[in-house]
This record gives structure tokens, sequence and C-alpha cells, in this order.
């Protein structure tokens, strides 16, 4: 145990400090006020021009009113569209189309306004997607949709 303490004592003398670069000052012993450069040099000016014909952005809010059609009681969703869930069936109903595939049901109304889609019926693998611009209802009038693979409604 003694040994190791006498290799140990010996291996770190002052020839070789590991940390001599860390212990020299780093202005060669220079003393600089506030820590800065004594370089000395000519200051470079510059003219800073601004833009006076472009316009200043407008930072001003311009409040939302919605569209009439926009009001959820001003619609009145006269125009129904009834689908049997258990026997869907393509068709054409007050120009709105109604697409099924292996029943997937795709109902796409376009521009027609008030449209009310009522569901009914039980499917195990289907699903009911909705295409159109126009605000639109669906009404599940005791329908049981089930879509193992994603949404039963879209």
């Amino acid at each position: 145990m003694l040994s190791a303490a006498l290799v140990s004592l010996t291996s770190c003398s002052e020839a070789d400090d590991t940390f001599e670069d860390i212990n020299t000052p780093w202005n060669n012993g220079e003393n600089t006020s506030g820590g800065g450069s004594s370089t000395t040099g000519e200051l470079a000016t510059f003219d800073i021009a601004i833009d006076t014909t472009s316009p200043e952005p407008d930072t001003s809010s311009t409040p939302y009113y919605p569209d009439e059609e926009d009001i959820l009681q001003d619609n009145l969703f006269t125009t129904e569209v009834p689908i049997d869930m258990s026997n869907p069936v393509s068709t054409t109903v007050s120009g709105v189309q109604v697409t099924a595939r292996a029943g997937h049901i795709t109902a796409d109304h376009g521009t027609v306004k008030n449209v009310c889609y009522i569901l009914s019926g039980t499917t195990a693998n289907g699903s009911f997607t909705v295409l159109g611009e126009k605000k639109y209802a669906v009404l599940l009038n005791g329908a049981d949709i089930t879509n193992p693979d994603s949404a039963a409604l879209n």
C-alpha cells in the first residue's frame, strides 16, 4: 500500500503538470480592464436607409361575420335522403348522388343546401361518407354501423 502511494506522489510532480495551459493567463500576464481585447483599429461606419415608398403593413383585424347559411338555426335541412344501411342502394335523391359499394356508402350533395341524411338499419362491415360543399345533417334513426377496418362515419 505504501508503494502505491509513493508512485502516486511521484507522478504528480510539477514537471508533469497537465493543467499548465489552463494556469497560464490568456493575455500573457498583461492586465486589461474589463477582459476586453487590446487590439486597436478603425471603427467601420455605415448608413441606414429606410424605405419610405412601401406602405406600412395593416395590423388591424377584420371582424368575421358568418354567412346566413353558416348559422345552424337558420338551416332547416328539409331535403331528406333516407338510407337503409341493411340494404344500401345506389340512387339519386333531390340532386344528391348516393353510391353503395359492398356496404360502404358515399353520399355527395355537391352544392345542394339543407340536406338531411336519415340513416337506419344495421351493418357489421360498412361505412357512411359525406361529400359536399354545403352544411348537412345526419340523423341516426336506429342505425347500427360497424366498420372493423376504419371509421363508420366520415
